[in-house]
């Protein structure tokens, strides 16, 4: 109460009741205000809030609150700046924010952290990432519904980085089962969806994969999310793609292409352009294949992408070259692979690297190296619990050079994924 707040502000100024009073009220009539059963004559705030050194909003009460709104749609146009990777617009924001930190709440603190936690991840700053959310205490964080949500829908997108695959699955579901306001979040939740399904499709679970990244697509369609959109149809091409349905794969590829012309995004478009060369590249389109990983290594090289993200294209151009024979180019390739693949964080691709790798020395006839570098494929989807990968792998080679070793390991690790599945 504004009693309470004249008080406390006299105290720290050092002012004696009397000194207060001096020359607008009586010493009595400020205890009276101070006890909170006299009102502040409106006519003397002004000179009140003077002598108190502060303002007529902040004796009020008025000045926190609007500081305290005016942190929150900073922090929440932040959070959207971050998601859509506007990164300096959502650092702009933070800053501003931490200018009003004096009035944060619990609340808002927590706040702050898991938006800055968002944009750690999409610096792929994982470390300082996973070490601002673990300094948030979880028990506080649950009395908040919504942002407990996003606190582990958070901690979920930090364990796909970090590899821990079940570990990102079980929080994801974790965040679905909160009692989140959807109104108030309808983009978020749809992130969660769209994580859940391309954290299933990459363990190898294309048809729960498919199911989540339709409920993200219907969110993302009625919120009018088009960035969003466009990457969900993206990862949807990648599941019709890992089907073997390349056609349906090509549509919605080039669907999310369309997307591009209201939202026009350089990396997101080398994405399209890689993904398309991959199709036809399965499709013995070769010639087109080039054509459209050249488009995307380009685009990749001009924004400056991740090293995961240029590998995977040169890792294309390699195979259509060795499929046209053209060895001395597909050599080329290679060599930039090898030289990538010890800066590549993601084992997935590491390991198609490393396949990749061992079919140009199974073409030009060094088949222990071939051989050499499919197990060591084999070996990087194991350490990271991509056992449907693994197995696959091991089944393929097996099954090619007849060896019943490697036969029985697929089997195993099939087993060993069904198993994992079942636990989820």
């Amino acid at each position: 109460m504004i009693g309470d707040r004249i008080k406390l502000l006299r105290n720290e100024s050092g002012l004696t009741v009397e000194e207060l009073a001096d020359g607008i009220l009586s010493p009595k009539y400020i205890q009276d205000i101070e006890n909170n059963v006299r009102h502040v004559p409106d006519d003397i705030l002004p000179e009140l809030a003077a002598r108190l050194g502060t303002s007529v909003d902040s004796l009020l009460g008025i000045e926190k609150e609007t500081n305290i709104r005016k942190a929150n749609e900073l922090l929440d146009s932040a959070l959207r700046y971050a998601y859509r990777e506007l990164l300096e617009l959502a650092k702009e924001n933070i800053v501003r924010a931490k200018e009003l930190e004096e009035h944060f709440s619990t609340e808002l603190h927590t706040k702050l952290a898991l938006v800055e936690c968002q944009v750690f991840i999409k610096e792929r700053k994982i470390k300082e990432a996973f070490d601002m959310i673990e300094s948030i205490d979880e028990e506080s964080v649950k009395t908040f519904n919504d942002l407990y949500f996003i606190y582990l829908r958070i901690y979920g997108a930090l364990y796909f980085f970090k590899e821990e695959f079940w570990k990102a699955i079980m929080s994801f579901h974790s965040a679905i089962n909160v009692k989140v306001n959807f109104e108030k979040y309808p983009f978020e939740v749809g992130i969660c969806y769209f994580n859940l399904g391309i954290t299933y499709a990459f363990i190898g679970n294309l048809s729960w994969g498919e199911q989540h990244l339709k409920k993200a697509e219907s969110i993302f369609q009625d919120i009018g999310e088009i960035k969003q959109l466009t990457d969900t149809y993206i990862n949807l091409g990648n599941i019709y793609f890992q089907r073997d349905d390349y056609e349906d794969a090509l549509d919605i590829y080039k669907k999310a292409q369309t997307l591009l012309i209201y939202n026009s995004d350089l990396k997101t478009s080398s994405f399209i352009f890689h993904n398309i060369g991959l199709v036809y590249l399965h499709l013995k389109n070769y010639k087109k294949s080039i054509e459209y990983g050249n488009r995307a290594l380009a685009l990749k090289r001009k924004v400056n992408t991740f090293h995961s993200d240029l590998i995977n294209t040169i890792e294309l151009l390699a195979r259509c070259n060795l499929k046209l024979e053209n060895y001395d180019m597909a050599e080329i390739y290679i060599k930039e692979v090898i030289s990538f693949i010890p800066k590549v964080e993601s084992s997935s691709i590491r390991g198609t690297c490393y396949l990749t790798v061992g079919l140009y020395h199974k073409a030009i006839g060094e088949k222990e190296k071939y051989i050499e570098n499919t197990k060591k494929a084999q070996e990087v989807y194991r350490s990271a619990e991509l056992y449907f990968n693994a197995a696959k792998s091991a089944f393929e080679l097996g099954d090619e050079l007849n060896d019943q070793d490697l036969l029985v390991e697929s089997a195993r690790l099939f087993y060993q994924y069904h198993i994992k599945l079942k636990e989820k």
